[in-house]
Formats: C-alpha cells, sequence, structure tokens
C-alpha cells in the first residue's frame, strides 16, 4: 500500500474526497508529515508485531516526512490505524469535535493491535 492510498482513506472519512480526486489540495500538502508523525508513534509497536508475528524488518523510513508515491513503511495491520489518525490531525484546526472522534478511534485501533501481540512467559529467576 502507498501513504496516498491512506490520505485517500483519511479524506473519505471525513467526506472530502471524490474516489480518488483529492478536493482539497491542503490535505496533500500536510499528509507527508502527518504520516511521519504516525509512523514515528507507533514505530516501536510495528516492530512488536512484526517480531511476535515473525515477519519482516521494518523498513528504514524517513521520519520527518514521508512522500506520498512511496510504500507505507509499517505492516499492513496499521493502515487503518493511520487512516484515524490521519483524518484527526487533518481536520484539527476545523473541527475539534470531530478530530477528537477520530483520534479515539485511532486509540481504540491501537488498543486493539496492542491485544493481538501475544504475551511473553518467562521463568522467574532466582536471585537468592
Amino acid at each position: 500500500m502507498i501513504c496516498s492510498d491512506i490520505l485517500t482513506m483519511a479524506s473519505n472519512l471525513l467526506c472530502e474526497a471524490s474516489g480518488t480526486k483529492l478536493l482539497s489540495t491542503d490535505f496533500s500538502d500536510r499528509a507527508p508529515y502527518i504520516l511521519a508523525v504516525y509512523c514515528g508513534e507507533v514505530g516501536e509497536l510495528d516492530k512488536n508485531y512484526r517480531e511476535a508475528f515473525e515477519l519482516e524488518a521494518q523498513p528504514v523510513f524517513n521520519r520527518s516526512s514521508l512522500q506520498l508515491n512511496s510504500e507505507f513503511p509499517l505492516c499492513d495491520r496499521f493502515v487503518s490505524c493511520a487512516a484515524f489518525f490521519t483524518a484527526a490531525m487533518l481536520i484539527l484546526d476545523e473541527n475539534a469535535e470531530i478530530s477528537d472522534l477520530f483520534f479515539e478511534k485511532y486509540a481504540q485501533s491501537v488498543s486493539a493491535i496492542k491485544a493481538d501481540i501475544p504475551a511473553c512467559s518467562h521463568s522467574i529467576k532466582n536471585v537468592y
């Protein structure tokens, strides 16, 4: 999946897209930075997810800006969560209530991802 697909999903959540054509160019200007912030926020969780499910290692990506035509650097499991986060950040200045709703969906998605990662058990180390 490429980053512009996530922007389209976020725009659809905000009813701002017509198919794949964005109605607001402001969104496409801000999205590379918002997606980079998102990847920075959940990057460690992505590493844990990949390790738990024995997926390939996380690719190196620019943590300050992601090109919209580049491949999304996190697992597919993080795509819907990224759309909620992006929608929340794009609408924040225009409508804080709607932004809060999307941010809550983002937080719930992160919680669901954390719940998917199986717990590890280790033997208790005898220190005496």
